[in-house]
């Protein structure tokens, strides 16, 4: 598929969906779907603009590599499930699925990112981790920035568009690379002196 067939837009679509809008009789009807149509619309061009102009391969966003392991099996395999949903996500809102996979699917997400933290950090804390408190800031941080990204969604005030799916890609990189590798020298070290 060539490039430009990938990220062409569709004036049929358009036209379908402004003969729909008309048919409403309430005006406040029409405003509200135009204002929901537009936002669609424009998250779904700049996905595809985004996916066409950077990625041909068919790649995700959400690619788990052994350079995240942190040296805890337990942890490893959590965060490569998460990676793992993360990607469904992802390819559900690629996909054009509808609303509702989009919020069962985020759903999924947010439950199992919640158990593992709680799993985190029990290991941290039976582990007497130092920087205990910063890192649970950080997780309760994130499950509250979700969370109301997806009452928002669930709502229908929310677009879910190519620019939180890199946040969620940058933040599980940023916290697994950075954070949870401290982790996991913190365990190695603790391990190697009993």
């Amino acid at each position: 598929m060539a490039a430009g067939e990938c990220c062409s837009t569709s004036t049929p679509r358009v036209a379908v969906a402004v003969m729909y809008a008309l048919a409403f009789r309430d005006t406040n009807r029409v405003q509200k779907f135009y204002r929901r149509f537009l936002e669609f619309w424009l998250a779904w061009v700049t996905l595809k603009r985004t996916v066409c102009s950077t990625d041909h391969s068919g790649m995700s966003l959400f690619q788990w590599n052994d350079s995240l392991s942190i040296g805890n099996g337990e942890i490893d395999s959590q965060h490569k499930k998460l990676f793992a949903l993360a990607d469904r996500f992802h390819a559900a809102m690629s996909g054009g699925h509808g609303k509702a996979i989009l919020q069962q699917t985020l759903t999924e997400l947010i439950d199992y990112t919640r158990h593992h933290f709680a799993c985190e950090e029990s290991v941290m804390q039976k582990s007497a981790y130092p920087q205990f408190p910063q890192h649970k800031a950080e997780h309760d941080k994130l499950t509250q920035k979700v969370v109301k990204l997806h009452g928002e969604l669930v709502a229908g005030h929310a677009v879910i568009t190519i620019d939180v799916l890199q946040f969620l890609r940058d933040w599980l990189i940023h916290h697994i690379g950075e954070m949870d590798k401290k982790v996991g020298q913190h365990l190695r070290q603790v391990k190697s002196a009993a």
